[in-house]
């Protein structure tokens, strides 16, 4: 079935079944790529591309947030340090 396509219409026809995928699973609460997801059991960078595509049309939403997040151990440490760390989360547009 996919022989007699373009490679054009094979990416339209992914990413559209991507976006039957995961319309469904955005709500209108913000949510992080990694619970969406955790959800969809896909890779999170996976998501975060299709969720991009669907940023570009319109259909999602997106905000970045910090999150400060313990830093790795060393050998001297005498309090904790904390290392930002960037986060994307989507939601579907408020009307």
């Amino acid at each position: 079935m996919n022989e007699d396509l373009s490679p054009d219409e094979r990416r339209s026809q992914h990413r559209a079944e991507w976006e039957a995928r995961i319309m469904p699973v955005i709500t209108p609460e913000w949510m992080s790529v990694a619970a969406i997801a955790a959800v969809l059991g896909a890779k999170a960078s996976t998501v975060h591309e299709r969720l991009n595509d669907a940023l570009k049309k319109g259909l999602v939403e997106r905000r970045i947030v910090t999150n400060r997040q313990p830093a790795p151990p060393t050998k001297k440490r005498r309090r904790q340090r904390h290392v930002r760390r960037l986060e994307a989360q989507f939601r579907l547009p408020q009307k």
